[in-house]
């Protein structure tokens, strides 16, 4: 089964919502970052790596199908 295969499949009730959660924040890190609205480095550098993380995290929770 690929990738879109297994995220087209049902979703368990508790991965769908972290699955959301994770997107919101990773979406609204990215969003602060493009804006410009965080101007130093190191807040650069975090918003970054946390909409890198929680991208990641939102498409493993996507992954996990029921069986």
């Amino acid at each position: 089964m690929n990738l879109i295969e297994r995220i087209k499949n049902r979703t368990p009730l508790s991965d769908r919502k972290k699955g959301k959660i994770a997107t919101a924040i990773g979406v609204a890190c990215a969003t602060i970052l493009t804006l410009g609205v965080v101007t130093a480095p190191l807040g650069i550098a975090l918003l970054s790596v946390g909409a890198a993380v929680f991208g990641g995290k939102a498409l493993f929770h996507a992954q996990k199908t029921i069986k």
